[in-house]
């Protein structure tokens, strides 16, 4: 039952991210590129994502089944779309996990997708370790063709 009401409850946290996100943000986040190919063979583009912390108080991270989880947004029309979701919603066989990173502590996650367009990823994170997705902090755009 509480898995059921989570994931809802979740999304609804995730959308208002950017509304309490704090002027100047905790976590850096980017890409290992600002420009990927799509596999001529698969037609999947593979990209990496690495989060640092470079402020002195920590922040909380959740994901599930790995951390951190992140949202890949498109750039659709002149706004920011959210295309899709990466490690936040568990399966019933996955607990969530959750990771403090320290000052200057990094980590890094990938998604692999056949989207072309033009993108970036938000990480939800948090300032206290009950609270993980209070705030978000987003990559410079990239593209993916």
């Amino acid at each position: 039952m509480l898995r059921r009401l989570f994931a809802p409850a979740l999304l609804v946290a995730m959308s208002a991210c950017e509304a309490v996100a704090p002027a100047e943000s905790r976590l850096q986040v980017r890409t290992d590129r600002s420009e990927y190919t799509r596999d001529p063979v698969t037609g999947l583009a593979a990209i990496s994502v690495i989060v640092t912390n470079p402020s002195g108080a920590p922040a909380y991270l959740s994901g599930c089944p790995d951390v951190p989880s992140f949202v890949v947004e498109r750039h659709v029309d002149g706004a920011w779309r959210e295309a899709f979701q990466v490690n936040l919603v568990c399966l019933a066989i996955y607990a969530p996990s959750a990771v403090t990173l320290l000052r200057g502590q990094s980590r890094a996650s990938s998604a692999t997708w056949d989207f072309v367009g033009t993108f970036r990823v938000r990480v939800p994170y948090g300032t206290e370790p009950r609270t993980p997705f209070e705030h978000a902090s987003t990559s410079a755009p990239f593209v993916v063709r």
